[in-house]
């Protein structure tokens, strides 16, 4: 079996038989290279939080999870939070497992040329002591943020702050959410009086299903949700519930911010 000389498809050749197994094959490589060119195209590149690089110690780190959107099917591809040791002329790349259907982590590769797969995606060069990404942006020895921080706005509860007493749980708000995936969940507690700890709950509106659970935490602090994304799999609105863990105690929530695609 012949294969093209630049992406390796197999090939029939002349007076082959049988032909049609190798011509499938060469249709099936055919549609996943030309799949694979149409999502590159249609990616997006969002997160990171600080993104750093120092030349001196050949470090590139990114303090929060990048996430790439595959525009095809509406699900993620992401980087946890960390870091990679990338030399002069290098290139760091990440493998790709195309068409996802759902939420996947991946990692980062570093070589001096990408592999010439479907699945190989480029993420950024260093050259002269720079870091070169896909979206143009060139980093030097600093820390940046490169890609779009969707952390979205300030919910603000009303009362504000809001005041929880009792075990049970109790409604401090509600919030529509149009997207099908929240990047960052953040939650400003106050002092919890006489609490040992407090949870935060997010349930669909219409049937109290658990969308995320956060907690138990004793504040004051500002807090993240640690799973993330978390699909939203309903547009609509969902409610917020806030319950301490201490009957004659308080639990103050001054501020939801929700960052949602």
């Amino acid at each position: 079996m012949a294969l093209s000389p630049r992406l390796h498809w197999p090939v029939p050749e002349e007076n082959q038989e049988p032909w049609y197994p190798t011509f499938s094959s060469m249709v099936d490589a055919m549609d996943a290279s030309g799949y694979a060119s149409r999502e590159d195209r249609h990616l997006i590149f969002l997160g990171g939080g600080d993104v750093c690089f120092s030349p001196g110690t050949n470090s590139l780190s990114w303090s929060e999870p990048i996430y790439i959107l595959s525009a095809t099917t509406g699900f993620f591809w992401f980087l946890a939070a960390g870091s990679i040791s990338i030399s002069e002329g290098q290139m760091a790349y990440m493998d790709l497992a195309r068409a996802p259907t759902s939420n996947t982590q991946v990692e980062l590769s570093t070589a001096t040329k990408v592999p010439n797969t479907d699945s190989a995606l480029i993420f950024c060069i260093r050259r002269n002591d720079r870091v070169v990404f896909r979206n143009g942006f060139i980093l030097a020895e600093e820390c940046f943020r490169i890609f779009e921080d969707p952390r979205g706005s300030a919910i603000h509860l009303v009362p504000s702050p809001k005041d929880v007493s009792g075990v049970s749980e109790v409604w401090i708000g509600s919030v529509y959410l149009a997207g099908t995936s929240i990047l960052t969940a953040d939650f400003l507690m106050g002092n919890q009086i006489l609490v040992d700890s407090a949870t935060i709950t997010v349930r669909r509106n219409t049937d109290s299903t658990i969308l995320f659970t956060l907690g138990p935490f004793t504040g004051p602090l500002t807090t993240r949700s640690p799973t993330l994304p978390i699909s939203v799999p309903t547009v609509g609105w969902y409610d917020i519930f806030l319950q301490s863990d201490n009957a004659v105690g308080t639990s103050i929530c001054g501020g939801i911010r929700l960052g949602v695609v």
